[in-house]
């Protein structure tokens, strides 16, 4: 199965590193922002965003599951 993070560090980089791990599609959607976060090895797929709405859909649009993890304001908007 594919995951779909946001592309970030933490739990988000942990699932995509377990994609690579397992051979499965490991896809990150980072936004465009000054002094953020940049792509990691651990992603097939790596697509930036300049606009948060386009991401959030792409992550509602193509889902089958969630995976909800307590966390700051950051984890709360992925």
């Amino acid at each position: 199965m594919a995951v779909i993070t946001g592309g970030g560090p933490g739990i988000m980089e942990a699932a995509n590193r377990g994609c690579v791990a397992t051979k499965a599609s490991s896809v990150g959607l980072n936004i465009e922002l000054p002094f953020e976060q940049t792509s990691y090895p651990y992603q097939n797929i790596s697509l930036d965003f300049r606009y948060f709405f386009v991401r959030k859909y792409l992550f509602i649009k193509h889902a089958v599951g969630f995976v909800i993890f307590p966390g700051g304001d950051g984890t709360l908007d992925e």
